[in-house]
């Protein structure tokens, strides 16, 4: 489009030029050539000014005429190439003449033939062929030629237009990616130089420590190996006379030893015999009073049969006689009746504390004296049979009154015992709360102090990290001026120094040749002494064992016909013991079908009995929540009103109202004892929520105040003192409590509860005699008690009295009643069962699991956090605790030899077991941890162990276990047993193992140890060691957190 306005305006303007030239030519013909030039000069002159002006050239078409011109790169066309190579400098010159040859020749072409952009007219034609002037066919050429050259110049200025567009664009591009390749190559440039020159230093600093390390290690080296000569040499001479020594006491005492074993074999064989004799005699002595006692008691029970028929008899007889004269006699005597039966009331109250002491021996007595009264007796019966009857009415009525008054009591120390459990479990989770609380605000502000810290070390850091920079970077400018330098002396030292190490490893190796030919020199006199030593030991042993053997040929021989003899006398003996087994098998058999009648019929006895006391308790709790306990005497009754108020205010919570109305009430009314008594509890109440130890105490003062004022209902005495004991209990007094409940039993000595909570005190504070004397009272008095049964019996276990203990701890837990339901009792009980042989040790043990005090029948330790893995054997790997195990293992004979020098020290370091553990056998321990303390005498014994252990804090920090050695001698059994928590778990690092003979059980797994080799078990788990070895068996015990157990967790529990 813009080619044809282009050519339209050519061709609107240049006939009127034609025109104009025509009638120029008409006026001036004959004027000179100069009037020519100066008409085209104007006319060329405006005719640039109105293409620069209008914007009159098509440059699309200048571009494509200039490419037939410039086409620099031969690709046909004008680009950025060819307007490069036309704006060079070096080629403008080069390129104008070119341009001027063409013009000239384009100029020669016109001459020789119109251009194709000449415009003619006919007129023109015309002139020609009229023929025209020369000149004026001059002027029109050069006129063309003037318009074609000055078209050829407008295209050429706007073709360099484009063109410098075009570069200047390219150029900077070009600039562009120039300086970013220059900025590149700069940067890594000085990345390069950077790195060779931290190359450079820490080849230098490496050189340098390489050497400083050789050195220090050659010292190090020369005096390791002069120091192990040293060792080895004195090792050696020792090694030799300790052999020596050692041989001589192990061939002394395997010749003690022996003699030692072939006398304890054959004590034992005579004490086991004996033993088994002395069983069967008892057991038959025993079996025979048994049944001569069941058969005087079934005589006894016939007799009195018969004389219950006979007295039923009489007294039916009596009865008849008695009702007729009672009849006659019943209104005569009704007044004086009622004032003897009041007095007789009176009179049997104090009589019924002494009653169940005497009722024993007044059985006796009577039966004693029944044959002699028999005709008194008549005559009083006669005469007393309704009093009888009435008597006997008032004593049931009275023993059940007593039963009530006996389990209101037993109940409210449930009570109150239940409500000390929750304020002593509440105030310990209190405690642990707070604790935790105290840890994790220590915690929180040791991390924001550290926090700060950090924050302040990186800003000061920060600091010198820029410091550092700026110093680095003027270190690094100088380093590099000096390096220069310094390359060159560092070049002339290394030379020297190379040298100067060439000379001195040539001495060295000449010193080493020296040293290795001494050495070699030593070493041979050495080994041919020592061969010589051999060869004279070796001799001296062989006529040993030749010697011994010679003596053991003659002793096995007697051993051969000491056994024939021992067993033609075994064989004699089985053949006897068969016979008796066989008996006492049938007598067993008949006894134990007789023990199971026996059982069955008690157990359906003491289940009706159990029935009947659940009735009559559910009836006196029926009755006791009918009744309330009188805690108000006659003066306080008048102030009823005011005490309730004030007890109102305790019971809704506010506790200091409470207590200054109190105060106020024991102010106005000091010798008040239900009024000092609410003091007391709202002093205690205050305690529990402001958590004061001080405020707790004042309680307890006043509890006891309370206690002591005169005219104090028996109901409030035992209320305050009963709390009173509790809350000193909470407190850690326990002396204080034990007095207190002293004073209660003296008071009430005919509550049994008292007394079994006096028991409990005594055993807390360890003392169990004088709770046994207690139990021994409370089941002279209450032989069915089933709490004071299972104290007694766990007292009895503790004495190993094992047998004893056994039915004591079942009828106890048989019973059901409240405080026996205690994993300890079962756990003691299932034990003692095991230990005498008895397989329903395992039924019992389900029985605590069914009841939750175990987790399993075979995990049944007592202090247990819920939720943690629980297997009997784990491996290295499930414990997460590698690196420890491998320490171990890898340092098992440094370990195994410092227990050794503590064993042979004799220095009575290694105690005997004290958990009565053992069924036989010695067992000896050495403990370095205890609860997750040191003990640094033991340390002191084995400082490489110590020294180990201490990088590890999953061991050392086991507040629930031990770090110990154990040695066990032969013929040691270990009771089935378990450990107290499932917290832990126990590794055993075998250290001197014999080859049989050792072994350990895990629930239903049994395994051996191994020297160098640890094993890993929950010792939660019921476990059994035998121990049937020659030789003792050492071993080392690391106890080490329950990987599942978290930080916060191990730190919050309590140490086992």
């Amino acid at each position: 489009m813009k080619q044809k306005k282009t050519a339209r305006s050519q061709s609107r303007k240049e006939p009127p030029v034609a025109n104009t030239a025509i009638k120029s030519e008409k006026k001036t013909e004959g004027n000179s050539f100069f009037s020519w030039l100066l008409v085209l000069a104007l006319l060329g002159a405006w005719l640039s000014v109105g293409v620069v002006w209008f914007d009159l050239v098509d440059y699309n078409s200048v571009v494509g005429t200039l490419g037939g011109v410039y086409d620099a790169d031969g690709d046909g066309d004008f680009d950025v190439e060819d307007a490069k190579v036309l704006l060079e400098n070096a080629t403008v010159a080069t390129k104008e003449k070119t341009l001027r040859k063409n013009v000239t020749s384009e100029g020669d072409r016109i001459q020789e033939a119109p251009s194709k952009l000449t415009y003619e007219t006919p007129k023109e034609v015309g002139l020609k062929k009229d023929g025209e002037h020369p000149t004026r066919d001059i002027g029109r050429k050069l006129k063309a030629s003037l318009k074609e050259q000055l078209r050829m110049i407008h295209e050429k200025i706007e073709a360099k237009k484009i063109a410098k567009l075009a570069l200047a664009e390219v150029r900077s591009v070009l600039a562009q990616e120039e300086e970013e390749r220059q900025a590149a190559l700069a940067a890594k440039k000085i990345k390069e130089e950077a790195e060779a020159k931290l190359q450079k230093e820490r080849i230098q600093r490496e050189q340098q420590e390489k050497l400083a390390k050789e050195k220090a290690e050659k010292i190090r080296l020369e005096k390791e190996k002069a120091e192990k000569e040293r060792l080895v040499n004195e090792k050696a001479e020792k090694e030799r006379l300790s052999k020596e020594k050692a041989e001589k006491e192990r061939l002394a005492k395997e010749k003690a030893e022996k003699e030692r074993l072939a006398k304890e074999k054959a004590e034992k064989e005579r004490l086991e015999k004996e033993k088994a004799e002395k069983e069967r005699l008892a057991k038959e002595k025993a079996e025979k009073e048994r049944l001569a006692k069941e058969k005087a008691e079934k005589e006894r029970l016939e007799k009195e049969k018969a004389e219950n028929e006979r007295l039923a008899k009489e007294k039916a007889e009596k009865e008849r006689l008695a009702k007729e004269k009672a009849e006659i006699e019943r209104l005569e005597k009704e007044n004086v009746e009622k004032e003897r039966l009041a007095k007789e009331k009176v009179e049997k109250e104090r009589l019924a504390k002494e009653k169940a002491e005497k009722e024993r021996l007044e059985k006796e007595k009577e039966e004693k004296e029944r044959l002699a009264k028999e005709k008194a007796e008549k005559e009083r019966l006669a005469k007393e049979k309704a009093e009888k009857e009435r008597l006997e009415k008032e004593k049931a009525e009275k023993e059940r009154l007593a039963k009530e008054k006996a389990e209101k009591e037993r109940l409210e120390k449930e009570k109150a015992e239940k409500e000390r459990l929750a304020k002593e479990k509440a105030e310990k989770e209190r405690l642990e709360k707070e604790k935790a609380e105290k840890e994790r605000l220590a915690k929180e502000k040791a991390e924001k102090e550290r926090l700060e810290k950090e924050k302040a070390e990186k800003e000061r850091l920060a600091k010198e990290k820029a410091e550092k920079e700026r110093l680095e970077k003027e270190k690094a400018e100088k380093e590099r001026l000096a390096k220069e330098k310094a390359e060159k002396e560092r070049l002339e030292k290394e030379k020297a120094e190379k040298e100067r190490l060439e000379k001195e490893k040539a001495e060295k190796e000449r010193l080493a040749k020296e040293k290795a030919e001494k050495e070699r020199l030593a070493k041979e006199k050495a080994e041919k002494e020592r061969l010589e030593k051999e060869k004279a030991e070796k001799e001296r042993l062989e006529k040993e064992k030749a010697e011994k053997e010679r003596l053991a040929k003659e002793k096995a021989e007697k051993e051969r016909l000491e056994k024939e003899k021992a067993e033609k006398e075994r064989l004699a003996k089985e053949k006897a013991e068969k016979e008796r087994l066989e008996k006492e098998k049938a007598e067993k058999e008949r006894l134990e079908k007789e023990k199971a009648e026996k059982e069955r019929l008690a157990k359906e006895k003491a289940e009706k009995e159990r029935l009947a006391k659940e009735k009559a308790e559910k009836e006196r709790l029926e009755k006791a929540k009918k009744k309330k306990p009188k805690l108000l005497n006659k003066f306080d009754q008048t102030i009823k009103s005011e005490i309730n108020a004030a007890e109102k205010l305790r019971k809704k919570g506010k506790v200091e109202e409470s207590l200054r109305a109190f105060e106020a009430l024991v102010q106005k009314f000091p010798h008040s004892p239900r009024c000092r008594y609410g003091k007391a509890q709202a002093e205690d109440d205050l305690a529990e929520k402001m958590r004061s130890n001080e405020m707790l105490l004042k309680a307890v003062n006043t509890y006891r105040e309370a206690s002591e004022l005169p005219d104090t209902p028996p109901d409030l005495i035992k209320a305050t003192l009963k709390r009173c004991a509790d809350r000193q209990q909470f407190l850690g007094r326990t002396r204080g409590s034990l007095a207190t409940l002293e004073k209660l039993v003296q008071i009430f000595p005919e509550d049994i509860s008292l007394k079994n909570d006096l028991g409990v005190a005594h055993l807390l504070l360890g003392d169990n005699k004088s709770a046994k004397r207690i139990y021994e009272e409370v089941l002279a008095g209450a032989p069915h008690d089933g709490f004071a049964k299972v104290h007694y019996g766990f007292i009895l276990k503790s004495e190993n009295k094992i047998a004893e203990s056994i039915p004591y701890l079942r009828e106890g837990l048989e019973s059901g009643e409240p405080g026996t339901d205690d994993g300890r009792f079962y756990f003691h009980l299932g034990d003692a069962l095991q230990r005498t042989g008895d397989k329903s040790a395992y039924d019992w043990y389900e029985a605590g699991h069914r009841r939750g005090h175990f987790a399993s029948v075979w995990q049944r330790s007592l202090y247990n956090v819920p939720g943690l893995r629980a297997q009997p054997w784990w491996t290295a790997e499930e414990t997460g605790y590698t690196d420890l195990v491998k320490a171990l293992e890898r340092n098992w004979l440094t370990i195994r030899d410092e227990a050794l020098s503590v064993l042979d020290s004799n220095s009575g370091q290694f105690l005997p077991e004290d958990e009565n553990l053992r069924e036989k056998g010695d067992w000896g321990q050495f403990t370095l941890w205890q609860q997750g303390r040191k003990n640094p005498s033991a340390c002191r014994s084995v400082p490489k162990t110590c020294a180990l252990l201490e990088r590890y804090s999953e061991a050392t920090s086991c507040k629930r276990g031990q770090i110990k050695f154990s040695v066990m001698q032969s013929g040691t059994h270990v009771w089935p047993h378990t450990g107290p928590t499932n917290c832990r778990l126990r590794m055993h690092l075998g250290l001197i193992i014999p080859p049989t003979g050792c072994r350990i059980r895990c629930t239903n797994q049994t395994r051996e140890w191994e020297e160098g080799k640890v094993l890993i078990f929950d010792d939660s788990f019921e476990h059994e060691v035998w121990q049937e070895a020659e030789s003792y068996r050492l071993i080392f015990i690391v106890d080490v957190w329950h990987p599942e157990l978290s930080q916060s967790r191990r730190q919050t529990l309590s140490p086992i």
